[in-house]
C-alpha cells in the first residue's frame, strides 16, 4: 500500500480536538434530595437507564473516531501501485518503408538507423534500463520487447541481422504512428518510457515524450517514374508518364520503348518502337509526359506537362508490353523505370447460331466489344444456316430451331427459346405456351450474381417454352406463371444460361436490364483475374479465376492460390506472370506490373505532426484506488452516528 499524499495525515490532528471536546464537555450534577420517594425513583432510573446511556457514548465516540479516521484516509489516498515504472526505458522505432533504402557513399538510410539505435541500445543498457524495438514496415511489429541488460547481446544479434537482411527493410509504405501505438501497453505499464524513432522523415510538431531522429544525410537525390500507364485514344495507344526529381534540380532523358506493337497474324512478334523526350524537372515538383498521336483539342501548353507526339506511321493499336526509364544516376534506382502490360487483349469468340435471328444480338455483342475492350477481343460471327458449330468458341448463343447436336463443353453456352433438344443440355423441351398476346411479368425466385441491377419484375413475356423436365443442377432464376423462364447451370464441364423465352415476344431487349444481364453472363463466367495491370508494393489486390488454380510468379518465387475470390499482396517491385489452365482447357497467361509507391520516392518526406498514443497518462492507470471503499465506510460510519445520536435525543 501506498499513501499518495501524505501531508493529509495533518488531518489526524482532529483526533485530538475531538478527545479535548470530550474532555471540556459539561456532565450533568448529582444531587441528593431528602425526600425518600424521589430517592427511590432516581435509583431505579440509575438502575434502568444509565447502562444503556454509557453503552451508547461510548459507541458514539467510536463512531466519531473511525469517521475522523475515514476522513484522513480518504485525503491520504492509500492506493496499490499494479505498475511500477522503469527509469531508462526507451522505446526505438527504425522506419523500414522504401525510402529508407536511399544509398549515399555505399551505405542506406536503414544501415546507418540501425548503427544509431545499437548506440542508443548500449547507452539505455548502461543505465539499467530496458529497450523496446518496433520495425515500422507495412505490417509494424516487434523486434525486441522490453529487453534487458540481461539479453545484450542477443539484441545486438538481432540488430546486425537487419544489416544483413534483404528483407528487412520494405519497399512499401509504413505509418510511424501505427508503430508507436503497437506499444501502447508498454506506455500504459511505464508512462516514463521516452520513444526515440530512427526516419528519414521530417517532422514539425511531437510532443515531449517522442524524439526524432533523422537518418538523412546530404548529397541524397533522387529522380523517379512515378506512375505509368496507356490508355486509349481514337483507337490507338499514348502512353502517360509521372516523372519527378528530388534533391536536385536535372534536366533528364524519359524514354518509352514499346514492345511487339501492332503485331498481326503476317507479322505475330510485331514491331519494336522508342520514344525519348528530354524533361527539366525542378523544384521536387512532378511532372507529367504525355507520348500521344497528336495534340488534344484542349491543349495549351500546361506547365507541367510535356507532349511527344508519335508519328503517323509508328501509332500503336497493340502491344506485348512497354518499359519506361529514366537513365540517370541517383540514390533509389528501383523507381527509375515502369513496366506497363495490358496492351494485348484475350481473344474472345462468340458465335450466334440463329434461323431467325434479330438485331438485339448483333447490337449487345457490339456493345459489348466497345465496353470490355479493356479486358478482351470480342470476335463475333453470325450463322443463319449450315451447320451449328459446338466446337471452337468460347461464347455460344443459339436461338430457336438452331440448336448443337451436343452441347458444347468448352465455353459459355446461352439457349435462347429452345424449340428441340440437345444431347446433355439437361431439359428436354416440352413446347411453348402463348398467352394470347397478354404479357405476364416475370417473378425472380433467387439471389444471383445473373441478377445483379436486374429488376426482374420489368421483364415481360407473352409466350414461353415449356420444359418437360431438367436436372437439379439447373438454379431458377426467374419464373413466369410458375414455370421457368431464366435457369443457370455453372459445373466444371457446362456453363449453361437458359432463356426459355424469345426476345420476339418480350420486352427484355428494350430495357437497361438487357445490356446489364449480358455484362454479367460475361463477368460471371469470364470474370478478371486482376482489374488492372500496375499496383503498389504492399497493396491487397483482389484475385479471381476460371480454373481451380492460378499461379502468380516472379524473383523466383511462386505463389499458388486455389481459393477464389482471393487476395495478393506483392512484396517486391518489378514484374510478375499469372498463369492459368481454364475450366474449357485454355491457357491464359497475363503480366502486371507491382511499383515502389510514388509517395516513397519523395526521399524528403515531411510529417506535420506524431504524439504518443497516450498523450496524458492518466494515473487511474496503473493504480488500485481505494476511494470508492472508504466512500462507502464514511456513508456507513455517518448514517450509524446519525442513528446514535437520534436515540440520544428520544
Amino acid at each position: 500500500m501506498t499513501l499518495m499524499n501524505l501531508i493529509g495525515l495533518l488531518s489526524l490532528i482532529s483526533l485530538i480536538i475531538l478527545l479535548i471536546i470530550y474532555i471540556l464537555k459539561p456532565n450533568y450534577q448529582q444531587q441528593f434530595i431528602s425526600s425518600t420517594y424521589i430517592w427511590k425513583l432516581s435509583l431505579k432510573y440509575r438502575k434502568r437507564r444509565l447502562p444503556t446511556s454509557k453503552l451508547r457514548n461510548i459507541l458514539l465516540i467510536i463512531c466519531q473516531v473511525l469517521l475522523l479516521l475515514t476522513l484522513t484516509a480518504i485525503i491520504v489516498r492509500p492506493v496499490n501501485i499494479t505498475k511500477e515504472t522503469v527509469e531508462n526505458e526507451a522505446i526505438i522505432v527504425i522506419d523500414a518503408s522504401a525510402s529508407m533504402r536511399t544509398q549515399y557513399e555505399d551505405k542506406t538510410r536503414f544501415e546507418r538507423a540501425v548503427d544509431l539505435v545499437k548506440e542508443k541500445a548500449n547507452e539505455t543498457f548502461d543505465k539499467e534500463g530496458a529497450v523496446t524495438v518496433v520495425i515500422s514496415d507495412n505490417k509494424p511489429h516487434f523486434l525486441v520487447e522490453r529487453g534487458t541488460v540481461n539479453s545484450k547481446d542477443d539484441i545486438q544479434r538481432n540488430l546486425d541481422n537487419l544489416k544483413s537482411d534483404f528483407y528487412s527493410c520494405s519497399y512499401g509504405e509504413t505509418s510511424l504512428s501505427d508503430s508507436i501505438s503497437l506499444c501502447h501497453d508498454i506506455l500504459i505499464d511505464n508512462p516514463n518510457a521516452h520513444i526515440y524513432i530512427y526516419t528519414d522523415t521530417t517532422v514539425s510538431y511531437t510532443d515531449d515524450t517522442i524524439e526524432v531522429i533523422n537518418v538523412c544525410t546530404e548529397g541524397e537525390n533522387n529522380f523517379a517514374v512515378l506512375d505509368a500507364y496507356a490508355e486509349i485514344v481514337d483507337n490507338y495507344y499514348s502512353f502517360v508518364v509521372e516523372v519527378a526529381g528530388y534533391g536536385r534540380d536535372e534536366n533528364v532523358i524519359v524514354t518509352l520503348s514499346v514492345y511487339g506493337a501492332n503485331a498481326t497474324d503476317v507479322d505475330p512478334d510485331g514491331v519494336n518502337l522508342t520514344f525519348s523526350l528530354d524533361v527539366d524537372l525542378v523544384s521536387d515538383k512532378p511532372k507529367r509526359v504525355v507520348f500521344i498521336n497528336e495534340y488534344p483539342e484542349s491543349f495549351n501548353e500546361e506547365e507541367n506537362t510535356e507532349y511527344f507526339i508519335i508519328s503517323e506511321l509508328e501509332r500503336i493499336f497493340s502491344y506485348d508490353s512497354a518499359h519506361v526509364e529514366i537513365d540517370i544516376e541517383d540514390c533509389f534506382n528501383e523507381d527509375n523505370f515502369v513496366e506497363i502490360y495490358g496492351g494485348t487483349k484475350e481473344d474472345i469468340k462468340v458465335v450466334y447460331c440463329s434461323n431467325k435471328s434479330n438485331s438485339f444480338f448483333n447490337g449487345i455483342m457490339f456493345v459489348l466489344r466497345d465496353a470490355l475492350k479493356n479486358k478482351y477481343h470480342i470476335d463475333y460471327t453470325e450463322i443463319k444456316d449450315g451447320d451449328v458449330p459446338y466446337r471452337g468458341y468460347d461464347f455460344y448463343i443459339y436461338e430457336h430451331e438452331m440448336m448443337p447436336d451436343v452441347t458444347p463443353n468448352d465455353g459459355i453456352v446461352l439457349y435462347a427459346d429452345p424449340q428441340k433438344d440437345t444431347e446433355s443440355t439437361g431439359f428436354r423441351v416440352y413446347g411453348y405456351y402463348d398467352l394470347d398476346k397478354v404479357s405476364v411479368s416475370f417473378t425472380q425466385e433467387s439471389e444471383h450474381p445473373l441478377l445483379d441491377g436486374v429488376v426482374v419484375d420489368n421483364i415481360t413475356a407473352s409466350r414461353y417454352t415449356e420444359l418437360s423436365q431438367f436436372d437439379r443442377n439447373y438454379e431458377v432464376l426467374a419464373t413466369l406463371n410458375n414455370r421457368p423462364v431464366l435457369m443457370v447451370k455453372n459445373e466444371e464441364n457446362y456453363k449453361i444460361v437458359v432463356m426459355l423465352f424469345s426476345l420476339h415476344y418480350s420486352n427484355l431487349a428494350l430495357l437497361k436490364e438487357f445490356p446489364i444481364l449480358f455484362t454479367n453472363i460475361f463477368e460471371y463466367f469470364l470474370p478478371s483475374t486482376i482489374e488492372g495491370n500496375s499496383f503498389e508494393v504492399n497493396d491487397e489486390v483482389k484475385v479471381n479465376a476460371r480454373s481451380q488454380e492460378i499461379t502468380i510468379t516472379g524473383y523466383d518465387e511462386t505463389i499458388r492460390i486455389d481459393e477464389f475470390p482471393s487476395t495478393v499482396s506483392l512484396k517486391l517491385p518489378g514484374s510478375y506472370t499469372i498463369e492459368q489452365t481454364t475450366y474449357f482447357g485454355k491457357n491464359i497467361t497475363e503480366k502486371i506490373y507491382a511499383k515502389v509507391p510514388k509517395d516513397e520516392s519523395n526521399i524528403f518526406p515531411v510529417l506535420d505532426s506524431l504524439s504518443s498514443p497516450i498523450a496524458a497518462v492518466d494515473e487511474y492507470d496503473y493504480i488500485n484506488d481505494w476511494l470508492f471503499y472508504l466512500a462507502i465506510a464514511l456513508c456507513a460510519l455517518s448514517f450509524i452516528e446519525w442513528l446514535l445520536k437520534g436515540n440520544e435525543s428520544a
